[in-house]
């Protein structure tokens, strides 16, 4: 399962040429189709990716595409309280998803049970004296400073 989950930070106000907005909730009422021939048929998995109208505007939202249902949906929202929510990672089982994101003005790493109504668990819990992003999850358990030899 866990090559089949794929996470990118992808900017869908960018691959849909538009700059605003609307271009957040094109998004999600119109999801991708596979027009395109060379569009890889047999992907599986779900793609983590976040979408803004412009960069360092505040409006970055966390989506995830289903490949085998073909549906995207838009799982970060206002209620969590979290500015520009971003690089979400899925977890190895696929259950979870780190992120991060802005709260009282510090950047922190959040994670978030996929598909619950439950609140993300702040894992920094910066004060602005450090910033905490780009979270990645270790394929084997082990942590590492440096490439394995």
């Amino acid at each position: 399962m866990r090559s089949t989950l794929i996470s990118l930070g992808l900017v869908a106000s960018a691959t849909l040429g538009l700059f605003s907005i609307g271009a957040q909730a094109n998004c999600v009422a119109n999801p991708p189709t596979q027009s395109n021939t060379t569009f890889p048929a047999n992907l599986t998995g779900k793609l983590a990716y976040h979408s803004y109208a412009s960069y360092g505007d505040g409006t970055s939202q966390i989506f995830i595409y289903d490949f085998s249902a073909r549906t995207l949906q838009q799982v970060s929202n206002a209620a969590w309280g979290i500015k520009d929510p971003m690089n979400a990672v899925f977890s190895p089982d696929g259950k979870w998803i780190a992120f991060m994101g802005l709260t009282n003005n510090a950047w922190n790493v959040f994670f978030w049970q996929v598909g619950s109504t439950s609140m993300p668990i702040n894992l920094t819990n910066s004060t602005g004296q450090t910033r905490n992003e780009d979270p990645k999850f270790s394929t084997d358990a082990r942590v590492r400073s440096s490439p394995p030899p």
